[in-house]
């Protein structure tokens, strides 16, 4: 998690696709070792880097994040 103040580039020629979390625009990219997911809630940056092996728990698990108040 980071401020707004960050930036980032994205890769979007190559194993990359848009998926939605809790109704904001992430940036999931993959490649032969490793996945990156980043999202914006307008707040902060989210990021999540994992093995490619858990690729599929990670989208599962994003597509369930919800906000704790």
């Amino acid at each position: 998690q980071n401020i707004l103040d960050t930036t980032f580039t994205v890769d979007n020629e190559h194993n990359y696709k848009e998926i939605y979390i809790n109704g904001y625009k992430a940036y999931f990219i993959e490649d032969e070792v490793s996945i990156f997911l980043k999202w914006t809630d307008g707040h902060y940056w989210f990021t999540i880097n994992a093995p490619i092996s858990y690729k599929d728990s990670i989208v599962n698990i994003s597509e369930n994040i919800s906000e704790k108040n």
